[in-house]
This record gives C-alpha cells, sequence and structure tokens, in this order.
C-alpha cells in the first residue's frame, strides 16, 4: 500500500518479514521471538496468522481512524504520517470522510 502525492509514491507499508521453518510442532518464523514460540498447522496458516491478519487489524485500527495524512521530505528520503502535520510537513491532506471499508480475517 503506498502514500501518493502528486503521482510519486512517499511511503509504502508492506510488511512481508517472514522466514518460515517447519518442525515437529508445526510451522513458525524465525524471525519472531515470541516465548513461547507460536506454530502453525501449514506455511499458509502462517502466513495469514503472522502476517495477514496483523496488517488488517493495523488497517482497521488505525488507517481507518485516520482524518489526515502528512507529508515530508523533498526529494531524497522521503515519507508519509498518520495525522496531522507536524515540523517539515510539505503537504497536509485532510481526509473528509471515515473509511468504510474493512479489512476482515
Amino acid at each position: 500500500m503506498g502514500a501518493i502525492l502528486r503521482d510519486e509514491c512517499r511511503d509504502l507499508v508492506y510488511m512481508d518479514e517472514l522466514a518460515a521453518e517447519q518442525s515437529e510442532e508445526g510451522w513458525r518464523c524465525i524471525l519472531r521471538l515470541d516465548d513461547p514460540p507460536k506454530f502453525y498447522p501449514s506455511p499458509e496458516a502462517l502466513w495469514v496468522g503472522h502476517l495477514f491478519e496483523p496488517f488488517a487489524r493495523c488497517c482497521n485500527e488505525k488507517l481507518r481512524a485516520a482524518r489526515a495524512f502528512s507529508f515530508y521530505g523533498d526529494g531524497g528520503i522521503t515519507s508519509a504520517k498518520l495525522g496531522p502535520p507536524e515540523d517539515g510537513a510539505v503537504h497536509f491532506q485532510a481526509i473528509d470522510c471515515p473509511r468504510a471499508a474493512c479489512i476482515n480475517t
């Protein structure tokens, strides 16, 4: 998912950090330091539980509630942030209506 300003991608929301490992207990991500480790019955279930469900929660709780985007940087390193502008913002975009769509898990 990209934050676009004037046809330029200023920031990305992308979560693909997964290193699957199979053991007798099932599948888990070895990048995650859960204690105790969380195991899934299949690689697909690992992908959904480790990546999609947390991303869906983030979208439903934070992105849908956002009332504004602030953009930072002019060339080189750029970024976007949910919320009103802070020092250094180069553009501010208010969101006039709440987002109705949810991601269902």
